[in-house]
């Protein structure tokens, strides 16, 4: 289910707030790799991979434009 919501929001550009098993949050837009076990999360400190193992928590953003 992690996967299948993780995969949308790349597909749609949405940002994402990934919270890991170490405590460390990221927010920023994702690339997941071909072999799914990984991703990329583009945020304010650069380019972080990250295990799909090591996730504890996601959460999609999106912006609503009124």
């Amino acid at each position: 289910m992690l996967l299948h919501s993780l995969r949308y929001a790349e597909e749609k550009g949405y940002t994402v707030c990934l919270v890991l098993q170490n405590g460390n949050t990221y927010v920023g837009e994702i690339d997941i790799n071909n072999d799914t076990k990984n991703l990329v999360i583009t945020c304010d400190q650069g380019k972080i991979p990250v295990p799909l193992d090591h996730i504890k928590h996601a959460s999609t953003i999106v912006s609503a434009h009124f």
